[in-house]
């Protein structure tokens, strides 16, 4: 295991640079005093994963394959101690396609902070960790979970994008088989005041998708696909999108950083695409 700078991590060390630098020079110590948290918050991350003990292990069904053929890969996380939040992506080949589960998953190997937040007797900061609890399952492949830890977030007020909340409640009700309740939660999204650290430029795409999810819960396939096609060309319009600027939104518009609610177009699409290639093997005629 290697670690690497991730596109954010470049952009919040290439952001804090430009403000230390332009804060010097310029004689402004306000510029200084912003860009502070931003390297603190590096600081911990980095100085918490130097001390994690935590190891990946990757096993293939087969030591080798013929074109055609399926290789099953399980990938195996152990820890010792517990991981509120970690991200898998293995990268493939252009030459290999994924035919089921995914390349690219979020997971949590503990429930701390939803039951630390709990023990706090703090109704905002419980609310604030069921929806972070509500992303995670729902990355997870948990959707009846994700639904239930969402609504409750969103009835209690969290301090989040709701619009960006509202359509990963809807994805989840499409994904349990709830179709009415995931339009009508995409309806509610969609009315939904709308700042800067909703991120604005990606709620169309994001809505496009879940409503091909929801013609898919319904088993309208051509819908779907057209649902999907759309929000796949709309992610290519954002490709090279900088996330600095929406990670410095979240501090400025809810006081901390985001846990997996940062849009990366890339990987939007990624997902996209398996989910379209996942849809033209349902309706293959044999």
């Amino acid at each position: 295991m290697t670690p690497r700078l991730t596109p954010l991590a470049l952009s919040v060390v290439s952001l804090a640079a430009c403000g230390l630098v332009l804060g010097v020079f310029s004689g402004r110590p306000e510029l200084v005093v912003a860009v502070v948290p931003l390297v603190l918050g590096l600081f911990r991350r980095a100085r918490s994963l130097a001390s994690s003990e935590w190891r990946i292990a990757r096993a293939l069904s087969a030591d080798q394959a013929f074109e055609g053929e399926r290789v099953v890969v399980t990938i195996t996380v152990s820890a010792g101690g517990p991981v509120p939040l970690l991200e898998l992506y293995e990268p493939l080949p252009p030459s290999l396609r994924l035919v089921a589960g995914s390349n690219h998953g979020f997971f949590a190997l503990a429930r701390e902070q939803l039951a630390m937040a709990e023990r706090m007797d703090s109704p905002a900061i419980a609310a604030r960790a069921r929806h972070d609890a509500g992303l995670i399952s729902l990355a997870a492949g948990r959707h009846l979970e994700a639904a239930q830890l969402l609504e409750q977030a969103l009835a209690e007020g969290a301090e989040v994008s709701r619009p960006a909340a509202r359509l990963a409640r809807a994805e989840a009700l499409a994904r349990s088989g709830r179709p009415d309740e995931a339009t009508a939660e995409v309806r509610r999204a969609a009315l939904e005041p709308v700042r800067s650290s909703d991120q604005p430029w990606a709620l169309v795409p994001r809505m496009t998708r879940v409503q091909g999810l929801i013609a898919l819960a319904r088993g309208d396939r051509a819908g779907a696909r057209r649902r999907l096609t759309e929000a796949a060309d709309g992610w290519r319009r954002h490709l090279g999108h900088d996330p600095g600027a929406e990670f410095v939104a979240n501090f400025v518009d809810l006081g901390r950083p985001p846990i997996v609610g940062l849009v990366e177009p890339d990987w939007e699409l990624r997902r996209l695409t398996a989910e379209l290639a996942g849809l033209d093997e349902l309706t293959e005629v044999p």
